[in-house]
C-alpha cells in the first residue's frame, strides 16, 4: 500500500502517514506537569500516618479507601471527593510495591540451585515454587508447598528429544 493510499484509507494527511512510518514505536504519553490535588493538600500527612500505622495491623483491620475518606471528611473536614483519595492511595500503593520488590532482587546462586533441586524432587518446577523454596531456606523455616493446595504448578517432566525433532522444528515440517 502506498503512502497516498494509506492516507486516503485512514483519512489522514500524507504528512501524518510519513511521520508515522518514520517512527517505529510511537512515543508514550508524558505529563507536562505533575498531578495537583489542591483539595488534598494538608491531608496527605494524615493519610500516610494512618497507612504506616496500619502496617502492623492485621489485614482486615487496615484502613480502606472508603474508611480513610470517611475519617477525613468527618474528623478533618475534607471538601474533596472520594476519587482523589482512591487516586492518591493507588499511587502510594505502587510506590510501596516497588520498594518491596527491591528487597528481593538477588539471591545467592547456591540457594537458588538448592531450591531448584528441591522443587524438582517434589516433581514440580515454576518460578513460584523456586522462590518459595529460596525464601524458606533464607528464613530457615519449613516449606509449605503442597501440590494438592497449588494444583496450578507445572509438573516437571524430563525427556530427551531426538536431533531430528529439532531439525523438523527449524524446517517447519512435521515428523
Amino acid at each position: 500500500m502506498s503512502q497516498r493510499e494509506a492516507a486516503r484509507h485512514f483519512g489522514i494527511s500524507r504528512d501524518s502517514v510519513r511521520m508515522v512510518l518514520a517512527i517505529s514505536i510511537p512515543p508514550d504519553y508524558q505529563r507536562s506537569a505533575p498531578i495537583r490535588r489542591p483539595k488534598l493538600v494538608g491531608f496527605t500527612g494524615n493519610i500516610d500516618q494512618w497507612l504506616s500505622e496500619d502496617r502492623e495491623q492485621p489485614r482486615k483491620q487496615r484502613h480502606t479507601a472508603k474508611r480513610i475518606f470517611e475519617r477525613l471528611r468527618g474528623e478533618l473536614g475534607l471538601a474533596g471527593g472520594y476519587t482523589i483519595i482512591k487516586d492518591y492511595l493507588r499511587e502510594h500503593g505502587r510506590h510501596e510495591h516497588v520498594q518491596v520488590l527491591r528487597l528481593f532482587e538477588s539471591y545467592e546462586m547456591e540457594e537458588v540451585h538448592a531450591a531448584i533441586r528441591a522443587a524438582l524432587q517434589m516433581g514440580t518446577i515454576s518460578f513460584d515454587a523456586v522462590k518459595h523454596r529460596v525464601l524458606c531456606r533464607i528464613e530457615r523455616r519449613p516449606p509449605r508447598l503442597d501440590l494438592d493446595v497449588y494444583p496450578y504448578l507445572p509438573m516437571a517432566k524430563v525427556a530427551t528429544t531426538s536431533p531430528a525433532s529439532y531439525l523438523c522444528l527449524t524446517a517447519g515440517a512435521s515428523i
